[in-house]
């Protein structure tokens, strides 16, 4: 069950009869394309037969339907089996804050890539690209900076980037 509500996960947790999707997946390809071509036909005929080159998927992704392989496939497959993955200090990166913790910090926590210039910076992750980022006096902060957006955020509230997505595609913006 992809993302069930609190109580649900509450009674999973209680039942222990439950596991976690860590979202790591192994399949052969022809596996994965028959349940494709069972379960989402519309992205099986997108992609069946084509070329892998970067350009190709560019051309067709607009095209995509917006859906998880969990719900589009492995909710409704009978051929899936559970391998249980422990103590493999595994860490789900969904966030800049999740990608934060598992970096090599350096001065005062910070986490820098790119041209940056720290002045009084703690605990802050900066990454940028092409132009230096002058960062002064922030705690706790993510700033990710790439050729169509900026993205400056307090570090607890990094997840909330799916927000932006959303927003972003309700105004048909190309930025995502």
């Amino acid at each position: 069950t992809e993302k069930p509500s609190l109580a649900k996960a509450e009674r999973f947790i209680k039942n222990r009869n439950y596991y976690w999707n860590s979202g790591m997946f192994v399949w052969k390809t022809q596996a994965i394309l028959a349940a494709y071509k069972k379960h989402l036909p519309g992205v099986y005929r997108l992609v069946s037969g084509s070329r892998t080159c970067s350009t190709f998927m560019r051309s067709i992704w607009h095209r995509m339907p917006n859906i998880s392989v969990d719900y589009g496939i492995l909710e409704k497959a009978k051929n899936v089996a559970v391998v249980v993955a422990a103590d493999i200090s595994w860490s789900d990166l969904g966030s800049w804050e999740s990608l934060m913790e598992i970096s090599a910090k350096g001065a005062k926590a910070n986490v820098l890539k790119g041209d940056v210039i720290p002045i009084d910076c703690a605990n802050t992750y900066v990454w940028g690209q092409k132009k230096v980022i002058a960062a002064v006096g922030l705690k706790d902060i993510v700033i990710v900076d790439t050729p169509d957006a900026l993205l400056v955020c307090a570090k607890d509230k990094s997840q909330y980037v799916r927000e932006v997505v959303h927003a972003l595609r309700a105004k048909n913006r190309k930025e995502i």
